[in-house]
C-alpha cells in the first residue's frame, strides 16, 4: 500500500463567508474519489462565521474571577465559559476543557491565524459540518471521507500533534479486538483510531503559522467507506484518566 498525503495550497487566507459548498469547489480541483479530506477545523470556522470580536465581549463575575486566578483575559475568560462543555481547572493563561468530548485548552479558542483583536472559535456542530462537506464534495469528485482536524497538547507531552474533532464517510474506528498479535495472544481491549492518526500525519503539511496549507488530501489508504460518522471520544467514566478528573 502506498501512501500519499498531498497539501492544498492557498495563496490567500480564507476569508469570513467563504461557504462549505466553495470550499468543497475549491477542494474538488485537487482531491479524487477514494481521498480522504482532512481540513483544518479553523477554515470549517471562518466559512461558518464562528469569529468574535472580543470589543464586544462583556465579561461576566465568574470569568472576572477566572481571569484573576489564572492570569487569562477576562473577555477570553468569558467566552471559554460560553464555548466549553466542562472547566476542569486551568494554568498560566490557560483553562482546561473539554469540549466535544476532547481534552483541551480553551475550549479550542484561538487567537492565531485570526484578525487582530478576534477570537475563532471551534466550528458550532462539527459532525455536521464534515458531512455537509462530505456532501458537496461527493456532489463534484465521488466517494470521500472527511476529518476535521485541530491541533492539540497531550499531557505530559512538550508541543503539539494532531486530533480529529468530526470524521465522517468512512471507518474511522477500527476494533481490533479479537485478533492475534504475532506471539498469537488475542486482542482484548484494541481500538485504532484512523482520524487521528490522519490528523496527526497531516499537521506535518499543515504547520501552525502562514503555511497557507488548510486542507491535506490521504491517498491510497485502505478504508470502507461508510455512511457514518463514528464517536471518537469516550465518556468520561470509560476514560483510562478519568481519577484524573474526578473532583472536577
Amino acid at each position: 500500500m502506498t501512501l500519499i498525503f498531498e497539501p492544498v495550497k492557498l495563496e490567500h487566507p480564507v476569508s469570513t463567508g467563504f461557504s462549505l459548498k466553495n470550499l468543497a469547489r475549491l477542494l474538488s480541483r485537487n482531491a479524487r474519489c477514494g481521498d480522504i479530506v482532512i481540513v483544518s477545523s479553523k477554515v470549517i470556522s471562518y466559512c461558518e462565521g464562528r469569529l468574535v470580536d472580543l470589543s464586544e465581549v462583556e465579561p461576566s463575575e465568574r470569568a472576572i474571577e477566572i481571569g484573576r486566578k489564572y492570569g487569562l483575559d477576562e473577555k477570553v475568560a468569558e467566552l471559554v465559559l460560553r464555548e466549553a462543555d466542562k472547566v476542569l481547572g486551568g494554568c498560566c493563561g490557560f483553562l482546561l476543557t473539554l469540549k466535544f468530548g476532547i481534552l483541551c485548552p480553551n475550549a479550542g479558542i484561538d487567537f492565531s491565524n485570526a484578525p487582530n483583536g478576534f477570537a475563532v472559535l471551534y466550528p458550532r456542530d462539527p459532525v455536521k459540518s464534515a458531512k455537509t462537506l462530505r456532501k458537496e464534495l461527493e456532489k463534484i469528485v465521488g466517494k470521500v471521507g472527511v476529518v476535521i482536524s485541530d491541533s492539540r497538547i497531550l499531557p505530559l507531552r512538550r508541543g503539539v500533534s494532531g486530533i480529529a474533532i468530526a470524521a465522517c464517510g468512512f471507518e474511522a474506528i477500527v476494533d481490533e479486538r479479537g485478533r492475534r498479535d504475532v506471539f498469537g495472544r488475542e486482542l482484548k481491549s484494541t481500538f485504532r483510531n484512523i482520524a487521528d492518526m490522519l490528523a496527526s500525519a497531516s499537521q506535518l503539511l499543515m504547520g501552525e503559522a502562514d503555511e497557507l496549507v488548510p486542507a491535506v488530501l490521504a491517498r491510497g489508504l485502505k478504508v470502507r467507506f461508510v455512511d457514518e460518522c463514528p464517536d471518537l471520544s469516550v465518556p468520561l467514566r470509560e476514560c483510562l484518566y478519568r481519577d484524573l478528573f474526578q473532583d472536577s
